[in-house]
């Protein structure tokens, strides 16, 4: 070594807070996987309640206007089977006589709201999706 050389390094404050600095770093990001997972969890279940919703009322607006009773169906099971995706959403229909300012009446006055509202448990919440539509006589 030459003399009157300096050798430039890290001093040992530099390196652990460098290492302090890396470690809060990847502790940060680890911190985030849990709540990744659950908007995962919370965005999945959600598509799939607006499919199955979405399937629903396209059943009903499909028939014929006559066919289509007004009524609560009350709350059912989409899937009774346990081993399917859709077992944890459950589905409920209601269909109201409508008039024209879609306030509910008795008589059939050729419109009728249908609503469906599929639920499900997620975590230690309800959540609902509800869909709403106007079905007119042709």
């Amino acid at each position: 070594m030459k003399q009157g050389s300096v050798l430039k390094s890290f001093s040992l404050i530099e390196v652990l807070l460098a290492i302090g600095i890396f470690t809060f770093g990847i502790l940060s990001a680890f911190a985030l996987i849990p709540l990744s997972t659950k908007i995962s969890a919370q965005t999945e279940n959600t598509t799939v309640a607006i499919g199955l919703a979405q399937s629903v009322m396209d059943n009903k607006i499909n028939q014929n206007y006559d066919t289509i009773t007004p009524g609560d169906t009350g709350i059912v099971d989409y899937e009774a089977d346990t081993t399917s995706p859709y077992y944890k959403f459950k589905s409920q229909t209601i269909i109201q006589n409508i008039n024209t300012d879609f306030i509910s009446t008795p008589t059939d006055t050729g419109l009728k709201s249908v609503k469906v509202i599929i639920s499900w448990q997620q975590g230690s919440q309800n959540k609902n999706y509800e869909l709403f539509t106007t079905v007119a006589r042709k």
